[in-house]
């Protein structure tokens, strides 16, 4: 349970845990002359603090809700260069927050019991309340995939490769669900796109370099799909489902190693 920051002016540090809005102020100068005024515009911002201590900041939309990727940011520089938004908070996005992610979770039901059509809904709700909502993002790209239309699936793809929250490990499920789904849609090239995106946020992972093997694999792509499975093995040679697939492609070409084409199941 996160609490609102004190106004009392001898606070010195934020609370932990904590969310709360603060506020940023700049002035600048526009016109000239007789014309010249000052004008003050403000920003808003989510502080959120963990229970170990951990600080993040990033922006609010016009909708009041935290939006984006967060960054890092010390409790000083919080209390030194942003003035808290107490009532704006408490008020405005805490219920909105909350109520953002009952949305969500409506969806999630809707998707779970096959109603892809009430889920599609749901999602789209929530997304108008915050375009970059990671899970109603996967949602409704997981909701296309399941309907079999490609091509909206494939601009919800557009969108979370731009989104690097979706490849942190707190949405590992459903960045490993909407990677099979596009690989059994038969989406080979965006389900390597939508991996290799995830390598460059997290670096070089055995399951990782499977998974854009076996696109490869099922795309025919034999010789790119051995020469990942050979880097997948190198940090992992007990990788069974690499080892699997490592036979699977010994039988699908021939120069790799010998005999015919066999089709993978169980992995």
């Amino acid at each position: 349970m996160t609490e609102p920051l004190a106004t009392d002016a001898s606070f010195k540090t934020l609370p932990s845990p904590f969310a709360g809005i603060f506020s940023e102020r700049k002035s600048s100068t526009v016109g000239f002359g007789a014309t010249k005024k000052r004008k003050i515009s403000k920003t808003l911002w989510f502080v959120e603090r963990d229970a170990d201590g951990k600080t993040t900041i990033r922006p609010v939309n016009k909708n009041l809700i935290p939006t984006g990727s967060t960054r890092p940011i010390s409790p000083e520089t919080v209390l030194e260069k942003y003035s808290p938004e107490p009532d704006l908070y408490m008020t405005h996005t805490a219920p909105r927050m909350r109520q953002l992610e009952q949305t969500v979770d409506e969806g999630d039901e809707h998707r779970e019991k096959g109603e892809l059509y009430s889920a599609e809904f749901q999602y789209t709700n929530a997304l108008e309340i915050d375009e970059d909502h990671i899970r109603a993002n996967f949602g409704i790209g997981l909701t296309y995939l399941e309907r079999g239309e490609n091509k909206k699936a494939q601009a919800v793809l557009d969108k979370l490769v731009t989104l690097d929250a979706a490849f942190t490990e707190q949405h590992k499920h459903l960045f490993n669900e909407f990677g099979i789904r596009l690989r059994r849609n038969g989406m080979f090239k965006e389900c390597i796109r939508y991996y290799k995106r995830a390598q460059e946020l997290t670096g070089e992972d055995d399951h990782l370099l499977f998974n854009i093997a076996r696109a490869h694999f099922e795309a025919e792509e034999f010789d790119q799909a051995m020469k990942l499975l050979k880097e997948s093995l190198s940090i992992n040679p007990e990788l069974y489902e690499a080892r699997m697939l490592r036979k699977a492609l010994h039988k699908a070409k021939p120069s790799l190693r010998d005999g015919g084409a066999i089709k993978i199941t169980g992995i």
